[in-house]
């Protein structure tokens, strides 16, 4: 239920096409990452993308390391 409320407030809050675009890429660098076995990168994908979705619903998190 929360995700789908997230959903409806970036929708709402965004622009379709931009929030396709972004989060499209996004995925295809997490993709990109675990086809190259690379899990440093797929990790650094993932956390980008999980902090930039937070993002576009008004929610700020830390990346590692970050106070």
């Amino acid at each position: 239920e929360q995700i789908r409320h997230s959903i409806h407030y970036a929708r709402l809050t965004n622009p379709l096409h931009d929030l396709v675009e972004v989060n499209v890429g996004e995925h295809v660098r997490i993709y990109e990452a675990l086809v190259a076995g690379d899990p440093a990168a797929a990790e650094a994908a993932m956390r980008a993308h999980i902090v930039g979705a937070a993002d576009r619903v008004g929610v700020k998190l830390p990346l590692r390391g970050a106070k």
